[in-house]
């Protein structure tokens, strides 16, 4: 089974290093690393940092700046790739020992035929949350926000287009999340863990990146996720798009 990671970075310079290192430590084979840019400089200054690995790819994303459309960013790899799964990370995560060897061995036993999705936990610390739910100690908490993708599973939708192209950047991996359950395609593993350094609920805090793509999305995404909620609209099983009309309201 061949894989593409895919990361996004965005001027994250010192996660993504500490990131690429993670990686390196738990590479396995027909793996391929494929980190985006959305600036020159970023992605020279990269390659300088952290050098050339066989199985690391510098590219540079083409709609970059103000217009860094995540949902259209992941769509645009799945549709060129020759590998079999896509694996969704981001730049500020760390991948805990044994994370791609557990989470490609649960792919494969679950979906032997690469339709599926595996959703990967992040590990958080003990908190309480803002919905006053308690959290023990680097609790794992399965999602879709990062997981494996199969191509054959993405190929159920048009081009290829498995996130819900109503949203930019937030929301769309919740809807994934519900068609893929209603069409019993998805499984979250407790194993496979990863580290999400900058996620407000890590101690952490959010750094500037994460607050200004939310600052940026959230309300366009929620009015759109919150409309198709009330109408009952689901990726995958139908395919209206509602984003255009449910801003025009706001203008």
């Amino acid at each position: 089974m061949k894989i593409d990671i895919v990361i996004p970075s965005l001027g994250r310079r010192k996660q993504l290093s500490a990131f690429l290192a993670s990686l390196q430590e738990e590479m396995i084979p027909d793996t391929t690393v494929y980190v985006y840019f959305s600036r020159e400089r970023d992605m020279i200054a990269a390659g300088l940092m952290f050098g050339n690995r066989a199985w690391l790819r510098y590219r540079l994303y083409d709609k970059a700046g103000d217009d860094f459309n995540m949902t259209e960013f992941w769509h645009k790899h799945m549709q060129t790739m020759n590998a079999d799964v896509m694996g969704y990370f981001v730049d500020d995560m760390i991948v805990q020992k044994d994370c791609l060897k557990i989470a490609t061995r649960e792919f494969e036993e679950a979906f032997p035929d690469g339709d599926g999705v595996l959703g990967i936990s992040s590990l958080l610390p003990a908190a309480v949350t803002a919905f006053g739910v308690k959290r023990a100690a680097m609790e794992p908490i399965p999602h879709v926000g990062c997981s494996l993708i199969g191509k054959k599973f993405a190929a159920r939708f048009p081009d290829y287009q498995f996130y819900c192209p109503d949203y930019w950047h937030l929301y769309p991996a919740r809807e994934l999340l519900k068609t893929a359950t209603e069409w019993g395609k998805v499984k979250l593993s407790t194993e496979a863990c990863v580290m999400h350094d900058s996620h407000p609920w890590n101690g952490n805090g959010a750094d500037w990146v994460y607050k200004s793509l939310r600052n940026r999305f959230k309300d366009d995404d929620h009015k759109v996720w919150q409309e198709r909620r009330r109408r009952k609209l689901l990726w995958g099983l139908d395919y209206t798009l509602i984003r255009k009309e449910v801003l025009a309201h706001e203008d």
